[in-house]
């Protein structure tokens, strides 16, 4: 018998148990499947677009796309790569150019 696993209902699950490490790599597959579009880590982000990890968390707080469930912060690589293509409309920020 195959079970049906609701994002919604593992979203519940996870805020519940976000110690349990098993619940937490459940939501890493559950953030990953979700529209079909990738996640990442703030450290993945960070590599990915060659800046420090403090870098991202400046980003994250000038508006960059996040997901969170809990105190599980992910960036849905998708609209992530489009808000940071984007900086270079804002003169005060450099233009980046896109990820390797």
């Amino acid at each position: 018998m195959k079970l049906a696993v609701d994002t919604v209902e593992l979203r519940g699950l996870a805020l519940a148990l976000l110690a349990d490490a098993e619940v937490r790599d459940a939501l890493r597959v559950a953030l990953a499947a979700e529209g079909g579009r990738p996640h990442a880590t703030a450290r993945q982000f960070a590599g990915r677009w060659s800046v420090s990890v403090r870098t991202v968390h400046y980003w994250i707080a000038q508006g960059l796309p996040v997901v969170r469930v809990g105190r599980v912060v992910r960036l849905p690589l998708v609209e992530g790569d489009a808000w940071v293509r984007g900086l270079g409309e804002n003169p005060s920020q450099p233009t980046r150019s896109a990820p390797r």
